[in-house]
């Protein structure tokens, strides 16, 4: 089921919380007063305004979160990576020092180009409960069909990837595509930053 026709259910659950400080248990609290940002847009859907930043913002916005959360020592070959970008701890992220190429590149829409994550099973590391990437979701447990050679391939895109690979297709909106994966109980491999995750590959 996809998580938007559960709004509804969820809001409701949300609604009927109640917390109260301890200095006014089992008395009527004062009324919550709330200061909403005039920035925010309260009204579109979260992952709408996701999908509608550009490559640009989003890595300009990332850098503006690298001077509040610093990256942690594991981090350095992903910061090497994105240092060659100009995206460096602590500093302002100035697209307009790239050169057209790359800029082109970062703020590159998607839209409906068919990507596959291909992952070979015998490299996928161990976990005791199982992993997932979520879209909507999709995971260890669903009856996803591998190849001949063991290896598997997913479909993160907004398109059908034809009928005989559906139950390897993660449904995705046209547009800017995140993907998460979850690793439930990770073993050593992934803890000590050993194995990695593939990555997301554009084919014709």
């Amino acid at each position: 089921m996809l998580p938007m026709l559960d709004y509804d259910a969820v809001h409701q659950i949300q609604d009927a919380f109640r917390i109260t400080p301890l200095s006014w248990w089992g008395k009527e609290p004062p009324p919550v007063r709330v200061e909403i940002d005039p920035s925010v847009d309260m009204a579109a859907p979260p992952m709408d305004q996701v999908h509608a930043v550009s490559g640009i913002d989003f890595f300009r916005y990332a850098a503006g979160l690298l001077k509040i959360h610093r990256p942690h020592p594991t981090d350095w070959s992903t910061i090497a990576r994105l240092s060659r970008i100009g995206i460096r701890p602590g500093e302002p992220f100035n697209a307009d020092g790239l050169d057209p190429a790359a800029r082109k590149a970062l703020d590159a829409v998607p839209g409906a180009a068919l990507l596959v994550l291909r992952n070979r099973a015998p490299g996928l590391p161990g976990t005791v409960n199982g992993w997932q990437i979520n879209r909507f979701a999709i995971g260890a447990r669903d009856p996803l069909r591998f190849n001949p050679d063991g290896s598997l391939d997913l479909y993160p895109q907004h398109l059908s990837p034809g009928r005989d690979r559906e139950a390897n297709w993660l449904p995705a909106p046209q547009g800017p595509l995140g993907v998460t994966m979850r690793l439930y109980a990770p073993r050593a491999p992934i803890l000590d930053g050993s194995w990695t995750p593939p990555p997301v590959q554009r084919v014709p």
